[in-house]
């Protein structure tokens, strides 16, 4: 999948509408901006997880958030800017309350990789598409085929982004053993089918 700006896409779990503003530090001195529209009560659209190579800053422009950084939730309000070092656990900011809340997420790679990018938001726009079948993803956002889930967790990890139900030296060993298991058994972490199902509402 190659991200690029105009593309939209849909998560069928938390009803949060995703809009690409822009791909690449040709447009940006980022190598993504996406804007997002989380719904009020919302889960939260991302697992707590961790980057080795990636700097995240998150622009509230409407409602409040939650989010997650380190041990702690935190609070944020429209107009605020949050930043997600690098090697520090996160979760994604949520819509905190009865109103929705609109951010901008944006994403420097430490070697502004256009593959990171297209590789990391495959993978998840492949997550919101299994959910738009209820038969596919538990109600913490994974596929309930094992295999499926290491081969996304395979995909993630190759470009940086491990999650925390483990440290991630044992990511790492799990990517490169289930994951490639899983991946010899015609199971991928990108699949452009559930993608285009991200896309339609």
């Amino acid at each position: 999948m190659q991200l690029k700006p105009g593309m939209t896409a849909f998560n069928h779990r938390t009803n949060s509408f995703w809009d690409v503003l822009s791909v690449g530090r040709d447009n940006s001195a980022y190598d993504f901006e996406v804007r997002i529209t989380c719904q009020a009560h919302g889960e939260p659209d991302t697992r707590l997880h961790v980057h080795t190579n990636c700097v995240e800053e998150f622009e509230i422009l409407e409602g409040r958030a939650q989010y997650v950084l380190g041990k702690s939730t935190e609070v944020a309000k429209a107009g605020d800017t949050i930043v997600f070092p690098s090697g520090v656990p996160h979760q994604h900011p949520w819509a905190d309350g009865s109103a929705r809340m609109i951010y901008v997420h944006k994403g420097r790679y430490s070697d502004n990789s256009l593959k990171n990018t297209n590789v990391i938001w495959g993978a998840t726009l492949t997550t919101f598409g299994l959910a738009k079948d209820p038969s596919q993803l538990d109600w913490n956002g994974m596929p309930y085929s094992k295999l499926q889930t290491a081969a996304i967790a395979r995909s993630f990890g190759m470009h940086g982004a491990y999650d925390c139900i483990m440290p991630i030296f044992l990511g790492r060993i799990v990517n490169a053993t289930v994951g490639v298991f899983a991946n010899l058994m015609g199971y991928e972490g990108v699949i452009d089918a559930e993608i285009a199902k991200a896309r339609k509402l």
